[in-house]
């Protein structure tokens, strides 16, 4: 009888035990994000009056628990994924904003560790190249890419664009062919074209350095930090007031400004490089929405935020 019991406790210890650790793994209790103080500056860039649009192309998902997307998710929620390349127009000229999944993406996937492959798995793949084929929309009428940084998701379709001048970071170009988590054969080799942003010493918001790329008001580009080396977020700015953030894998769900939250632990140990300029930056992205409540969020990956918008070939404008 008392070995029975010393079994029965010993089993309820290490059940709590893996309950607690898994607990804590998703996220509970939250880290709070640390707080960024920076203010909010009166733009120096003028308002915008180019035509502007954009479309976003859906070129695979995968459906997991919110608990693995932010931190204190619902684990019996349901959380869903969109990996995404953005199509801008601006007045006559067109550009990229990240690749989303590529032709070759199911080989280049199959570079993962098993776990990665199992925890990170997709569906439903369909390359941006040949949706903008379907369209009559020429691949070769897009002349730049700007990508938000190179991990996996976000770079597989750049060898599928070998016209395209690909615009990122000094500092996430050079970690990505240095640093492990990326995969090279995505963006190696004398086919791809790079460009370098350098940005320019003046405020935009509360992003101390930014880059107006058109110099017109309408797209704005500012470094994001904590996810990787050397990310960019996007801003979009119309003519008639509405504005937009593309904010890539900052976080990887819209509550993660809005609450503000990390990703879960478990998953941030795995793809995030500093989280504590990664707090920062949700809490800025807070503050933001606090003063421009209409100011509309658009993260690399949640599903939901993006299919309310309309997918490709679906425009907004």
């Amino acid at each position: 009888m008392k070995k029975t019991q010393k079994y029965l406790s010993f089993t309820a210890l290490a059940i709590s035990a893996i309950f607690l650790f898994i607990l804590w793994r998703l996220g509970y209790p939250a880290l709070i994000p640390i707080q960024d103080t920076t203010p909010i500056s009166e733009s120096r860039y003028k308002s915008p009056s180019a035509k502007i649009r954009f479309t976003i192309i859906k070129t695979g998902e995968a459906i997991t628990s919110e608990a693995f997307i932010v931190e204190g998710g619902n684990p019996f929620g349901k959380g869903k994924i969109s990996h995404s390349a953005i199509l801008v127009e601006h007045s006559n000229e067109r550009f990229l904003f990240d690749t989303g999944l590529g032709t070759h993406v199911e080989e280049e996937f199959a570079e993962h560790p098993l776990f990665l492959r199992i925890v990170m798995k997709f569906k439903n793949t369909n390359p941006a190249i040949h949706q903008l084929k379907q369209q009559n929309i020429s691949p070769e009428s897009i002349k730049t890419g700007f990508l938000s940084h190179l991990h996996w998701d976000h770079a597989s379709g750049i060898k599928d664009f070998p016209h395209m001048e690909f615009v990122t970071t000094k500092k996430e170009h050079d970690s990505a062919f240095k640093e492990s988590g990326y995969i090279k054969r995505q963006f190696d080799g004398d086919s791809v074209h790079w460009k370098f942003i350098n940005f320019d010493s003046i405020p935009y918001e509360n992003f101390t350095t930014s880059k107006d790329w058109f110099g017109d008001g309408s797209v704005i580009l500012v470094p994001m930090a904590g996810h990787s080396a050397g990310s960019l977020g996007m801003f979009l700015n119309f003519s008639n007031g509405k504005r937009y953030f593309f904010t890539g894998d900052t976080t990887w769900s819209e509550k993660g400004f809005k609450i503000p939250a990390h990703r879960p632990r478990g998953s941030r140990s795995l793809v995030d490089i500093d989280p504590d300029s990664l707090g920062k930056e949700l809490t800025k992205v807070n503050r933001l929405l606090e003063t421009y409540p209409n100011l509309k969020l658009i993260p690399a990956h949640d599903l939901d935020v993006q299919e309310n918008l309309g997918i490709f070939p679906n425009w907004v404008e």
